[in-house]
């Protein structure tokens, strides 16, 4: 640990006094960290080589984005809501989404997946209230209670300035995004997960939970990995999991200098959401394996459509019957005859029919993506 005496203690928004160094990971024992995290780099790599050779990567990482909106509202019925919400893409707005789900599932699939490393402490802060938004509970760091033009703005491209976008921020926090900017764009010798760990917890620290601290926190974990070339870890179950260690953890850096626990805690997360992943695509890629076989069990030619289509079912569990027309180049009355084929062996069930095309789920993959979630 480090020297303290030097360092200024500040009131934070609470009134409470705060410890909020410029240089956090200053204040960290890197060396009692460092096996640990060689070890989790190399469990994240052997992920990564896994997951790079399956060609519905991608889709994979879309539903574990949808996955995560879920636990992130805290679902009581998380597979019902991860059904509709996949239905609701699938299909079109016929089935209704509740707004904290659609919008955390919208952020998740358009900025967490998608969006490009800051360049700016503009381009930062921009990306910051688009992911806080996102939580629509809070108000906004300009204090304005229009957040929905407030998220047009910041969904524009990242390219504007504090003023242009009307984000008056004070001048203590445009300080704070521009270090903490820099520290996230930085290389410098420090372990990337480290630096991952001390970023959240100054995020959490420049913008307490009550106004998105977590939020942000959760969707900027995804984003530094990916930026980095690793795994997009979604990590809200993993967040509400540990969620009274991070508090205390936090406090504990906060009043005391300590952040140690706070970085014990953050690996942890890392470790719980990298076995989810894990144990989520395993479970999916062993349910197509078992799926071709149930067909070969069941008498279906080798080279027929119905195989196609279980080889991606795994990974994009609803279709209907345009769908597979579309995707297999066939008639619909042949696209009909492959899902009921598969409804017939257990593979897709019924989720409902408008007018002549029917839509199907895959239920075995819901129960893997909702398993101990309820």
């Amino acid at each position: 640990m480090g020297n303290y005496s030097s360092v200024e203690f500040k009131p934070n928004r609470h009134g409470m006094t705060s410890f909020v160094p410029e240089e956090l990971s200053r204040y960290v024992d890197h060396c009692r960290f460092q096996t640990r995290i060689e070890k989790l780099i190399f469990a994240v790599g052997k992920c990564n080589a896994r997951l790079d050779k399956n060609p519905d990567l991608f889709q994979f990482y879309h539903l574990m984005s949808r996955r995560d909106a879920i636990i992130a509202t805290g679902s009581r019925v998380p597979s019902l809501d991860l059904l509709e919400l996949l239905v609701h893409e699938a299909d079109g707005p016929g089935v209704r989404i509740p707004q904290p789900i659609f919008r955390l599932a919208k952020q998740n699939g358009d900025i967490v997946l998608r969006a490009n490393r800051p360049e700016s402490a503009e381009d930062f802060l921009i990306l910051l209230e688009t992911m806080r938004l996102a939580d629509g509970d809070a108000t906004t760091m300009s204090g304005r209670e229009n957040s929905h033009q407030t998220n047009k703005r910041s969904a524009n491209r990242l390219s504007t300035t504090f003023d242009q976008i009307g984000l008056h921020v004070s001048a203590q926090i445009a300080e704070h995004v521009q270090s903490l900017a820099e520290f996230v764009n930085s290389g410098g010798q420090i372990s990337m997960l480290l630096r991952l760990a001390i970023a959240i917890a100054r995020i959490c620290t420049i913008f307490p939970c009550s106004i998105g601290g977590y939020t942000i926190g959760r969707s900027l974990t995804t984003m530094m990995l990916r930026w980095e070339g690793l795994a997009p870890l979604f990590v809200s179950r993993a967040f509400a999991k540990h969620a009274a260690s991070l508090e205390e953890a936090l406090q504990s850096g906060q009043m005391n200098g300590d952040w140690d626990l706070w970085c014990f805690t953050f690996l942890d997360i890392i470790e719980d959401s990298l076995l989810e992943t894990w144990t989520c695509f395993d479970g999916l890629e062993r349910l197509s394996s078992e799926w071709i076989e149930a067909l070969k069990a069941a008498g279906v030619h080798a080279h027929s459509s119905a195989f196609s289509i279980v080889r991606s079912l795994a990974f994009d569990p609803v279709v209907s019957a345009n769908s597979v027309a579309k995707r297999l180049d066939v008639s619909p009355q042949a696209a009909n005859k492959v899902v009921g084929n598969l409804a017939a062996i257990g593979i897709l069930r019924l989720y409902g029919e408008a007018g002549r095309n029917r839509s199907f789920f895959a239920p075995s993959v819901l129960a893997i993506l909702s398993e101990g979630e309820a």
